[in-house]
């Protein structure tokens, strides 16, 4: 995990001196994640506020071309997000399969989302239009060991997502809006408990939609905050060692304070 950050941030650094537009910021977090039975019976839970869990994320830009004659541009960008912090995890004592008693800890969270994507704009006096694809990989890693009765599993997967976004411009004000639908590509998850065990994670797809508010003090710098909702919903796994990752949703609110900076 230390190698894929280092692998992402060289890649991020070696492109800023080719950049077209640079985003870099802070992001608090609100997790919401629910684990759910065979029959839809809670199982636990990890809650969060945005004081908890926060982070940075960077952004780099790089247009394709110029401006068409249909005032139109393609760019590819690379962003890079990590957030790290501790959640409250509420769920049961089990033996044997048996509920003993509801059982609550403290969880430490870390966070890391890497995407490359492919966009393109179309400009006008009022408002921008932009259809993207993107290609990404999410690590969570969710660290229960500090608990008596905890342990450590580490979620893991690749993804695409597809969808668009507009901006509005007032001044030097404008208000924006991104959705997206987003699947996984084999997720899977490892917990390390007596035994280290691998889960194929089942069907895991979802959406998340963004609201940037966005300043802009002059031509090259605007000053932006981004509130955010994505949504996860992940599959059962297979059974191994007698275990299985239940159905769960996740369903994390994202708020991030962001520089921009165009060359």
């Amino acid at each position: 995990m230390n190698r894929f950050k280092l692998y992402l941030m060289i890649i991020v650094l070696y492109n800023v001196v080719y950049a077209d537009e640079i985003k870099v910021g802070t992001s608090f977090l609100k997790m919401n994640y629910v684990e759910t039975g065979k029959n839809g019976e809670f199982l636990d839970s990890e809650l969060s506020s945005y004081s908890n869990i926060d982070g940075y994320n960077i952004t780099y830009q790089k247009d394709i071309g110029k401006l068409d004659e249909d005032n139109s541009l393609e760019s590819i960008s690379i962003s890079f997000r990590d957030m790290k912090g501790s959640s409250l995890y509420n769920g049961f004592l089990q033996q044997n399969g048996v509920i003993i008693a509801p059982y609550q800890s403290v969880t430490q969270n870390e966070i890391l989302e890497a995407k490359i994507r492919f966009k393109k704009t179309k400009y006008s006096l009022d408002y921008d239009y932009t259809y993207f694809v993107s290609f990404a990989k999410r690590e969570w890693t969710r660290d229960m060991s500090g608990s008596p009765y905890g342990y450590l599993e580490f979620y893991e997967w690749k993804y695409y997502d597809l969808g668009f976004k507009t901006i509005f411009y007032d001044g030097h004000w404008e208000l924006g809006l991104e959705v997206a639908y987003q699947k996984a590509i084999s997720p899977s998850m490892i917990a390390y408990m007596n035994i280290v065990s691998k889960f194929d994670l089942g069907t895991t797809q979802g959406y998340y939609y963004k609201i940037p508010l966005g300043y802009n003090i002059n031509k090259n710098m605007k000053i932006e905050l981004e509130y955010e909702f994505n949504k996860w919903s992940i599959g059962a796994s297979n059974i191994v060692n007698g275990y299985y990752e239940p159905d769960s949703d996740t369903k994390n609110e994202i708020v991030s304070l962001n520089l921009v900076y165009k060359f």
